[in-house]
């Protein structure tokens, strides 16, 4: 199968000392807060990031990674003799970064055509975000390391992107109001009647698909999703934030219904953040397949 690099956004939450151990390199999203730039996962950790965002003036805002940043890195591990680099980004449907990362892989071929036979650069939408594809990259590098075909490699990773389902709540409404979402007049009366919405991130779409009020529905709103859509016996992930005690909560439900815990549980980083603060709850799942034709072999594959 020869060698293969994994690289991903910061966007996908890999706590960066898993990063390290499994050879995963993470580009950086740019975060600017208050006039000042950061580099995401560099310069603060989410926990250092949610005070950032409860004293800032104004709503964060992310800058897109430019496309000479991939074309660097694309560069560097083709110098280095790799023959695959597969890099999973952030849901296209949110951001530019699937598209600069392509435009980067066309670029690099156009300079250096000898290795479009010797350098395979795949480029692979994940439809999500945050631990939703950064899990499948860790798990996909510990394939690799563990000496997994590259076929069965791509069938995880194509079984995963198009069978990933993730809900969560938001507890807080205050950077929904901020954002312009909803009015503050809206704002005040979720807050005052606790309402909870309920979000689901499916194919890179977000959608409120019920409200609820309090935080035990939330609670038994996720416990029906686990039961009706989960795939049995498998793995699913928990995402908290800053709401004290509510993911413990979660943990413990899930798992004596399921019968086994989650594989993680994950804080949320700034790309979720950002849109629903950090007092949120989500939790995701392997559902059912979503394609009609199933070709994991072509999954991001170059064709020139």
């Amino acid at each position: 199968m020869g060698k293969i690099k994994f690289v991903t956004d910061s966007a996908s939450d890999i706590p960066l000392e898993l990063a390290e151990e499994l050879n995963i390199d993470i580009i950086p999203f740019s975060i600017e807060i208050d006039g000042v730039i950061y580099k995401e996962n560099i310069d603060f950790t989410p926990q250092e990031f949610y005070k950032l965002m409860e004293n800032a003036k104004s709503i964060p805002t992310t800058a897109q990674i430019p496309t000479y940043s991939y074309l660097q890195v694309f560069e560097r591990y083709y110098q280095e003799g790799f023959d695959l680099l597969m890099l999973v980004s952030l849901a296209s449907t949110a951001s530019s970064t699937f598209e600069r990362a392509v435009e980067a892989r066309e670029m690099f071929y156009d300079q250096y055509p000898e290795a479009i036979k010797a350098y395979d650069i795949r480029v692979i939408d994940s439809k999500t975000f945050s631990i939703a594809y950064g899990y499948p990259v860790m798990e996909s590098a510990r394939m690799h390391r563990d000496g997994a075909a590259l076929s069965d490699i791509l069938y995880f990773l194509d079984d995963w992107i198009n069978s990933f389902e993730c809900y969560f709540t938001a507890f807080s409404f205050r950077y929904i109001k901020q954002s312009g979402r909803i009015s503050a007049g809206r704002a005040l009366m979720g807050e005052l009647i606790s309402i909870r919405p309920i979000l689901s991130i499916i194919d890179g779409a977000f959608n409120v698909i019920k409200k609820v009020h309090g935080d035990n529905a939330v609670l038994k709103a996720f416990s029906t999703l686990a039961a009706q859509r989960i795939r049995e016996g498998h793995v699913y992930e928990i995402l908290a934030g800053t709401y004290q005690g509510i993911s413990e909560k979660l943990e413990r439900l899930l798992t004596a219904q399921l019968g086994h815990k989650p594989v993680g549980v994950f804080d949320v980083g700034s790309a979720i953040a950002i849109n629903s603060g950090p007092d949120m709850l989500g939790f995701g799942f392997l559902g059912e397949y979503r394609r009609h034709e199933r070709r994991p072999e072509e999954l991001g594959k170059y064709q020139k």
